[in-house]
């Protein structure tokens, strides 16, 4: 359920021996005004120490010290079993901050993990799919998440924004390449869906979590699931495949419902974008821009057409794609495995 996550210390609540094993990163030097060389962004890291930043590359988590304080990142999954390909449930989350709490104190640091505020979350689910993560791919283009942008690359694709993820990708591709082996009994398909929160006010905001402490009880860690399924609901699975079969001939023939003139002027523009250059929504929406510019002169009337232009494209164009049975099978397939894990 939880991979990554990202524990956040200020100074003053962790002290470093003198012993330690972590290294400190010297600041920059730059030429001052009086011509003599001088550190940049050098700050009081611990005891004295100054310096842009420390850290300590450990066995499966890392630390990093700089001027905000301590961090701590590890996955939950592979600091336990060294793999993170299955989560290891709410126990394994609660064993893995008493490790991690030794592993701290095992390079000289001293904090009460427990009061240390979450600054990122990663949550994911597996599904073991019947066929390739090729064959899934436009279904998943045919996703969409509010207020994000869609990056496509390899067999990975990432709806983000600065504050949150929602990313689907190749799990057995990955861990293949990787070179490393997948647990046994997984067929060769397997499709990882997370949803990562970026920050701690994000975390806050999303989740009933926002101390480690939190992460004891077994109550919010459920509440946690559930909002990683409403999440995923939201991008990829918005109608119930049910619904998708009350598509009819008349929705697909009725496209976008707009003026003969602004329908003309869609048809060409679309023309131009996708059948010509073969393009992207992010290139029919600049298209759609440019020429609403000649048109209207005020700036929001020109967004609000573009917006509506855009949502009534995405609707016919999700229409069109699910008329097809093979698509509604596949989403299907999905919907309910995805259902069934969480």
């Amino acid at each position: 359920m939880i991979d990554t996550l990202q524990l956040y210390v200020q100074h003053g609540e962790f002290s470093v021996s003198d012993r330690h094993k972590v290294t400190v990163q010297p600041a920059s030097m730059i030429q001052g005004e009086s011509g003599e060389l001088e550190p940049e962004n050098e700050w009081p890291l611990f005891n004295n120490v100054m310096g842009a930043y420390a850290k300590h590359e450990g066995d499966r988590f890392n630390v990093n010290i700089n001027a905000n304080g301590l961090l701590v990142n590890y996955s939950v999954p592979k600091l336990l079993t060294g793999s993170n390909v299955y989560s290891v449930g709410h126990g394994g989350l609660v064993s893995s901050l008493s490790i991690i709490s030794e592993r701290l104190h095992g390079v000289g640091i001293e904090t009460d993990i427990l009061k240390a505020s979450i600054s990122r979350i990663d949550c994911f689910r597996n599904i073991e799919t019947d066929r390739s993560f090729i064959d899934y791919v436009p279904v998943f283009r045919h996703a969409h998440a509010k207020r994000q942008q869609l990056r496509e690359y390899g067999t990975t694709f990432l709806w983000y924004n600065r504050q949150w993820q929602a990313c689907v990708y190749d799990k057995w591709r990955q861990e293949t390449d990787a070179g490393r082996d997948m647990p046994a009994g997984i067929k060769g398909n397997l499709i990882r869906i997370e949803i990562r929160d970026l920050n701690g006010k994000k975390v806050r905001s999303s989740l009933p979590v926002g101390k480690a402490v939190d992460l004891l009880d077994r109550d919010r860690y459920n509440r946690v699931k559930l909002a990683y399924a409403r999440r995923v609901t939201s991008v990829l699975f918005r109608q119930p495949p049910e619904n998708l079969n009350d598509i009819t001939t008349a929705d697909i023939e009725s496209g976008i419902d707009m003026g003969d003139t602004e329908r003309e002027m869609f048809e060409n523009l679309f023309a131009m974008t996708f059948e010509q250059v073969g393009g992207t929504e992010e290139k029919l929406r600049e298209g759609l821009r440019q020429s609403f510019k000649k048109r209207y002169p005020n700036e929001n009337t020109v967004n609000v057409k573009v917006n509506r232009f855009m949502k009534r494209y995405r609707e016919a164009r999700h229409k069109v794609f699910f008329s097809e049975t093979k698509n509604r099978d596949l989403y299907t397939e999905l919907y309910d495995k995805f259902k069934a894990a969480v």
